[in-house]
């Protein structure tokens, strides 16, 4: 794994494609960078906006973690491809469908209720945290169908063992 040495880097890709370990390792350590934005917000934070960005950021990591597993883990084939697509596709219907859900809920609650802005703020992050397991649950569930219905054939001829249900 390079992290700076990107020569290297391009020969070694050259060579040989990323082997499923190491590409989870460039996800492990993209994903969460990209998660910990939110760990440093633009304006002035509170004690629980720092506690739901690293809630944020381990949802993340064991999601990541879960969709390798779903794979096949070391065995699994094509895991950074199979997962930047599906995780893209599953996201934007996730977004289509439970995104406007959740502002309709939340904003049906702090009017219709008059509920403050904090209070909202609560109920969206006490739903949110349960519908980004979810997207990551479905992004799992899709890669396991992947994965099992285009398991290689092993080096006898047999099939190989599917990934984990």
């Amino acid at each position: 794994m390079y992290f700076w040495r990107i020569d290297k880097l391009k020969q070694d890709l050259v060579s040989a494609p990323l082997s499923e370990r190491h590409g989870l390792y460039y996800l492990l350590i993209s994903m969460p960078m990209a998660a910990a934005v939110s760990l440093f917000p633009a304006e002035a934070a509170h004690a629980p906006d720092y506690v739901g960005a690293a809630l944020d950021w381990a949802i993340t990591v064991a999601g990541l973690l879960y969709a390798f597993v779903r794979n096949g883990g070391d065995a699994g084939r094509h895991f950074v491809q199979r997962f930047l697509a599906i995780g893209i596709v599953t996201t934007i219907r996730w977004v289509a469908t439970i995104g406007p859900a959740l502002i309709v809920v939340v904003v049906a609650y702090a009017y219709l209720l008059k509920r403050t802005n904090e209070e909202a703020f609560a109920l969206f992050y006490g739903l949110w945290w349960p519908a980004e397991i979810f997207l990551w649950w479905q992004v799992g569930r899709h890669i396991r169908d992947v994965a099992r219905a285009h398991y290689v054939k092993n080096e006898d001829g047999d099939r190989g063992v599917p990934p984990r249900s």
